[in-house]
């Protein structure tokens, strides 16, 4: 089924847990070594996956506090002001992760996903794209690339290849998503392209 922004960000969380002991002071590292992740990161991570928001703020905050180059506490933190809506401070952690780690698909599909809330087609697709170029398979950005190009730029032919990305990638068959790309292919076969 169609995961929601609020399921995708907590699947993202878990993720950004494990990729975390490969990060260290905005170095990608070549060994899992959760020895040089903060203590108070972990914290963060545990409220996290028991949906303390309040927690996994304040020890996103403590992170960043006692390690202001370790990148995945910024992703983090952007993750979760998306959740609460304040998109503002959500975009500039993103940024901030980024700015420490240049390889960083989770803050650029983010930045895709908030572009989108605010109507930039273009950037949003942008951002996409780049997280795309990064990590070739990460699901949830095909998925939203696709519902992008689908309902809000009407390249039903794009949408359809991103949708098809994502089944492809993804564990089990989404029949929400099942039922888009049968749409799509029908709409596309009557010519309703612009």
């Amino acid at each position: 089924m169609y995961l929601s922004l609020s399921k995708q960000i907590g699947i993202v969380i878990l993720l950004l847990a494990v990729a975390s002991c490969s990060m260290t002071g905005g170095q990608r590292s070549s060994e899992n070594d959760w020895s040089k992740v903060p203590e108070v990161y972990i914290k963060a991570l545990t409220a996290a996956k028991g949906d303390d928001k309040e927690a996994t703020i304040k020890f996103l905050k403590q992170t960043i506090s006692v390690a202001p180059t370790f990148s995945p506490a910024y992703t983090n933190l952007g993750l979760q002001e998306l959740r609460a809506g304040q998109l503002e401070l959500a975009t500039e952690n993103f940024k901030k992760s980024i700015e420490l780690t240049e390889h960083n698909p989770v803050s650029y599909h983010y930045l895709g996903v908030i572009a989108r809330m605010q109507g930039e087609f273009e950037q949003a697709l942008g951002m996409y794209r780049k997280a795309i170029e990064q990590e070739p398979r990460y699901p949830a950005v095909y998925l939203n690339a696709g519902i992008l190009l689908d309902l809000y730029m009407y390249d039903l032919p794009a949408a359809l290849d991103y949708y098809q990305r994502y089944q492809d990638l993804s564990r089990t068959s989404d029949d929400v998503v099942s039922k888009w790309i049968i749409d799509l292919e029908r709409r596309i076969s009557q010519g309703d392209v612009l």
